[in-house]
């Protein structure tokens, strides 16, 4: 086992120190969603403090809660941006 994702929300872009105990930044149906995209977005990472948004929830949930356009506005807000390094878990964990 290389991590494993707790159901906790962090409200932050740090790293976890402990790959096996990563928290989320917030779940896609957390009600500061688009408020952590746009401090994500404003905010510089550099390789010596870099940043993970990592939103976590179930293709199921879009169904039941009838809100698919909630993740498509969240990936218009996100895709494109060449400074952003989109990624697995374990690519973005170091870990592949």
């Amino acid at each position: 086992i290389k991590y494993g994702r707790t159901v906790g929300s962090t409200h932050d872009f740090k790293l976890p120190d402990n790959p096996l105990l990563l928290e989320a930044t917030c779940h896609h149906k957390d009600e500061k969603l688009f408020e952590l995209c746009d401090a994500f977005l404003e905010a510089k990472a550099t390789p010596e403090d870099p940043m993970l948004f990592y939103i976590w929830g179930h293709s199921y949930e879009f169904d039941v809660d009838n809100n698919w356009e909630r993740i498509e506005k969240l990936c218009d807000k996100l895709s494109g941006h060449n400074d952003i390094f989109y990624g697995t878990n374990a690519q973005c964990l170091g870990l592949e």
